[in-house]
């Protein structure tokens, strides 16, 4: 079955508000979409694009369940956004420190007494950015199936050495992640689900970021696989998502992410002192990691700057990038594995920005 390309409601724009370019920008973008479904590369995907704090491009293609062809609506459909948890989590704990409840540069052990001895300490910074030596997945541990809290999580690597001396080395993981979030219950006696509800989603307004916990969501997307020769779609395996909520737990809405983006961008949530913080990159032996707190920060292939995350998770995958100096904030997600679409990606990302199709693109 050949999926059909659908736009979902796009919001009112006034002709004032888009710069015809990007207009052509947009029509040159939707084609390698439609070659992405055409080619059953993903059932679907969520798309909204803006700039200057205003939507140019908001979308759904394909379907949000394929058997029952349910089409995407990108202001509602609720995707696996993965890793792109670990952002929305640092603005979380950026708030806190704000705020005083948790100092950043303190030993973890200040705020997890119980977490088992290691050789070295480490602190909530180095946790953060992934300079702490803890270990990434092993085996299967990403395909677990039971409840468990956040806490909970904490056993499957709690007892193992580092990998390095903190501040020695640099390896991305979630754990590190999971380790944060109980920190940051214990300086706020608050659980992690509820401080990120009450103190950054409700003031932002954004309604359609939650917990994965729920099978019974009226906007959750059925999330898929890819199985066989022909690459035919199939129901994911279930997972239960909630111990990493921090790292790779939540579901979200492309509008949603799109909007919280532009809140990070234009300092609605925090400092710009924090921020930067947030976002300075770290540094690993004189060598850039290309990672702050919680956000990848690089430059792409044109030596642009952006900060942002993508997302692999089972039955999701996702782009989150702002683009502070073009003031632009992309949000791609579709709900297959690991589908093999960053070059499309990159391309009308780079298509966006320029505002020019590919054939007038020099360098391609």
């Amino acid at each position: 079955m050949i999926l059909q390309v659908h736009c979902a409601r796009q919001i009112p724009v006034s002709s004032n508000q888009i710069i015809p370019v990007e207009n052509e920008a947009v029509t040159e973008s939707e084609r390698i979409v439609s070659e992405l479904l055409i080619r059953k590369k993903i059932p679907g995907l969520a798309v909204v694009v803006t700039k200057k704090d205003s939507v140019i491009w908001k979308a759904g293609y394909g379907y949000a369940n394929v058997r029952k062809a349910e089409y995407i609506d990108p202001d509602k459909s609720l995707f696996r956004v993965a890793s792109i948890s670990k952002p929305i989590s640092a603005v979380g704990l950026m708030k806190m420190y704000e705020d005083g409840i948790i100092d950043i540069n303190a030993s973890v052990y200040k705020y997890v007494p119980d977490f088992p001895r290691k050789k070295y300490d480490f602190t909530i910074k180095q946790l953060a950015a992934h300079t702490a030596g803890i270990r990434t997945y092993r085996g299967n541990e990403f395909l677990n199936r039971k409840y468990m809290t956040i806490k909970d999580g904490l056993s499957f690597f709690d007892k193992d050495t580092l990998m390095y001396q903190p501040g020695k080395g640099y390896l991305y993981n979630s754990n590190d992640w999971n380790l944060v979030a109980v920190a940051m219950e214990n300086a706020s006696t608050l659980d992690f689900e509820y401080y990120m509800k009450n103190e950054i989603f409700k003031p932002l307004g954004l309604t359609h970021i939650i917990a994965d916990k729920s099978e019974n969501l009226e906007d959750k997307v059925v999330f898929y696989t890819k199985r066989g020769r022909r690459g035919r779609f199939k129901i994911a395996s279930k997972v239960n998502n909630y111990y990493k909520l921090a790292s790779g737990g939540y579901l979200a809405s492309a509008s949603d992410i799109a909007k919280f983006g532009n809140d990070v961008l234009y300092n609605r949530i925090l400092q710009p002192k924090s921020k930067k913080v947030m976002l300075t990159r770290q540094e690993v032996n004189d060598e850039p990691t290309y990672y702050g707190l919680g956000w990848e920060v690089s430059l792409d292939k044109r030596h642009r700057h952006y900060y942002g995350h993508f997302g692999n998770g089972v039955g999701g995958y996702g782009y989150f990038y702002v683009y502070p100096e073009e003031e632009m904030v992309f949000v791609f997600l579709t709900n297959i594995t690991n589908p093999g679409i960053n070059d499309a990606i990159d391309e009308i990302m780079d298509i966006m920005i320029l505002g020019n199709t590919t054939e007038e693109n020099p360098t391609k």
